[in-house]
């Protein structure tokens, strides 16, 4: 996640910058512990896909992720070990 003042090109490839709604994963308070966020306004690059939060957006995710701020849905999420697998 990278902060950035609005504008219309990508400070990263300098793609063609929209506005979008995306869903991101933040990690939690605890050790371990992750939350997704959805529908945060973004800016993001049409040409490399980075994504470009305004200094609020970013505010405001530090104090969903650290007050759990309206929790919609819980999930369960599967988890592999690389290690084990690629073996």
């Amino acid at each position: 996640m990278v902060e950035k003042k609005r504008n219309d090109n990508c400070a990263i490839c300098g793609g063609e910058l929209h506005d979008a709604l995306v869903t991101t994963v933040e990690d939690g308070v605890a050790e371990g512990e992750f939350v997704i966020v959805e529908n945060v306004p973004t800016q993001e690059c049409r040409k490399c896909g980075e994504q470009w939060f305004d200094i609020d957006t970013m505010r405001k995710l530090e104090a969903i992720v650290k007050s759990k701020i309206v929790v919609v849905k819980k999930i369960e999420v599967p988890v592999c070990d690389f290690a084990a697998i690629a073996a």
